[in-house]
């Protein structure tokens, strides 16, 4: 009897034991991923008030625990937890060294949690950045107004000040900042770098030369303001220019009116000529002292390899066409013929109608 109540007693406790071990199997092994699986699928989806098309920041030097609570607080994920974990993963097991950039972002559709991370860490801001063009020959103050009335972080006071010693090394182009991002040092910067990449082969030319790089861009400034025009042309105002510099010509371009007087002045009369300036280049001669534009990479070209001329005048006639001149009783002429008495083919045609 009591041989069969243990043998009993031994058989109850091996299928109470088979029994935790089969609910322990399925605890692990079944409900334990459900449950995970579920958890996850909701921790990584979107929140439900996911704010798109908002502007947040991701501060420089925040850790990932800063920014993974602050994405939560501000409901662009629900979970700082699963941030943070996520963030651990790719470093210990993918060998992954994660580096969130900072900046300004902007969402327009709701993303998940591994989604915005990766938005982060590539710096995919969703924020367009503003297109800005700055013509050929404008002078620092122009630059400097465009872009403060572009962007308002811009001052055009400050953007003077620290260009001041760039003048005619800031390329003309087009342009494209974060309206966030953007600051003085940021645009000079940049157009300082695509100056020297658009004339790095010319400047390697000029320093193989007896000439003076410095002495190429205030030539190539004057002559970007005062030939508008084609390669070829800028080649021969060039040479003129250099053909009164050897014969200690003063250089008589009008160019620096606007540049001393901040401002585009379309007529120019003797009284401008008269200004007391080391920039006048009608008071003065050789060239002024610094560049009074930022010139373009065929002003440049043009300022290094002029075309020999015996010409030492010309004029941009009301036709648009340029007319060069040996002497000054030639260039006179071709001022009354082609700018004073000038009268247009069009007004010709309406005149005989």
């Amino acid at each position: 009897m009591e041989v069969e109540e243990k043998h009993f007693r031994v058989k109850f406790i091996k299928r109470r034991w088979l029994k935790k071990i089969i609910f322990i199997f399925v605890l692990f092994f079944f409900i334990f991923p459900m449950v995970a699986f579920f958890s996850f699928f909701f921790l990584v989806q979107p929140p439900e008030n996911f704010p798109t098309n908002q502007v947040f920041e991701i501060k420089k030097g925040q850790s990932v625990n800063e920014i993974a609570n602050f994405l939560e607080k501000q409901e662009i994920i629900n979970s700082a937890l699963l941030f943070k974990l996520f963030n651990y993963y790719q470093k210990n097991f993918i060998n992954i060294n994660t580096n969130i950039k900072s900046s300004h972002y902007s969402f327009h559709t709701p993303l998940d949690t591994l989604k915005v991370f990766f938005k982060l860490e590539k710096g995919e801001s969703g924020i367009d950045d503003i297109g800005v063009v700055i013509p050929e020959g404008w002078a620092n103050f122009q630059i400097a107004k465009k872009m403060s009335e572009t962007f308002k972080k811009i001052s055009e006071d400050k953007f003077l000040k620290l260009a001041k010693e760039y003048e005619g090394y800031l390329y003309p182009s087009k342009y494209y900042f974060s309206e966030y991002e953007v600051s003085e040092e940021i645009i000079i910067e940049k157009m300082l770098d695509t100056f020297k990449k658009k004339n790095k082969e010319i400047k390697a030319e000029v320093d193989k030369s007896d000439s003076s790089w410095e002495k190429i861009i205030i030539m190539a400034s004057i002559i970007e303001k005062e030939a508008n025009s084609n390669y070829e042309i800028k080649r021969k105002v060039s040479g003129v220019l250099w053909k009164r510099i050897s014969i200690n010509m003063p250089l008589q371009v009008d160019v620096f009116v606007d540049y001393i007087l901040k401002e585009h002045t379309p007529r120019k009369t003797f009284e401008h000529l008269k200004i007391d300036s080391p920039y006048n280049t009608y008071l003065h001669k050789g060239l002024t002292p610094t560049p009074m534009s930022n010139p373009s990479r065929d002003s440049i070209k043009a300022a290094f390899w002029p075309e020999e001329t015996e010409y030492l005048y010309y004029l941009t006639g009301k036709d648009g066409n340029f007319y060069f001149s040996k002497t000054y009783k030639q260039h006179l002429i071709y001022k009354d013929k082609y700018i004073s008495k000038y009268i247009s083919p069009k007004k010709i045609e309406n005149v005989v109608k």
